[in-house]
């Protein structure tokens, strides 16, 4: 990987980071300790970030997961909240990618 393509990776990530904590904070103004995960594949970019709200009876993780490629294209996005101490991991942004494309191609290639 040459300097460009890490250049390029860091403002993806960069604004992955930003537009994860807009996106959690839209969802739930009260959201803090924000955590993020990236792995880089290829031309991929699997990121996770996850934050903290604390409810009424006890605390819970809101998500985003993201797939983007190295030139910025969403591919794959997923969000919802979880047991914040059962948070996913960047891992299942791979699996969970992996699955979205896998289910449409099968319908795709049916047509």
């Amino acid at each position: 990987m040459d300097d460009f393509d890490k250049r390029m990776i860091e403002k993806v990530v960069e604004r992955l980071i930003e537009s994860t904590k807009n996106d959690i904070l839209f969802y739930n103004d009260t959201a803090f300790d924000f955590k993020y995960d990236y792995k880089v594949d290829g031309i991929f970019i699997f990121f996770i970030g996850y934050s903290k709200v604390n409810m009424k009876y006890g605390s819970v993780g809101i998500y985003r997961m993201v797939c983007t490629s190295l030139y910025d294209s969403v591919l794959f996005k997923d969000g919802n909240v979880i047991d914040y101490d059962k948070m996913y991991s960047v891992d299942n942004v791979v699996s969970r990618t992996k699955g979205y494309f896998n289910h449409y191609s099968k319908i795709l290639n049916n047509l």
